[in-house]
């Protein structure tokens, strides 16, 4: 309800879902038409991402390109951390 309200005046409304699996991310997904899964590249968090993309499947949602592959890039600045 709160989403149908909403809509009409955003081009794009996020929704930050919990850590897991659980009620949370179920009713958030529920309601999204597509979805980011954004992970560290530590070995627990890549697990609980394809746990997380693998629930996904389920829902109906629009094919999001994968950004998880940079090249790399010579001329790149890697000074900082922002993308």
């Amino acid at each position: 309800l709160v989403l149908e309200n909403l809509a009409p005046q955003f081009d794009f409304i996020l929704i930050d879902c919990p850590a897991g699996i659980d009620d949370g991310f179920h009713r958030a997904v529920a309601v999204a038409d597509e979805a980011i899964v954004v992970t560290t590249a530590q070995v627990s968090a890549l697990r609980d991402a394809d746990k997380v993309i693998t629930a996904l499947k389920g829902y109906r949602l629009e094919e999001m390109p994968d950004l998880n592959h940079h090249e790399k890039n010579e001329n790149t600045d890697h000074s900082s951390n922002a993308c």
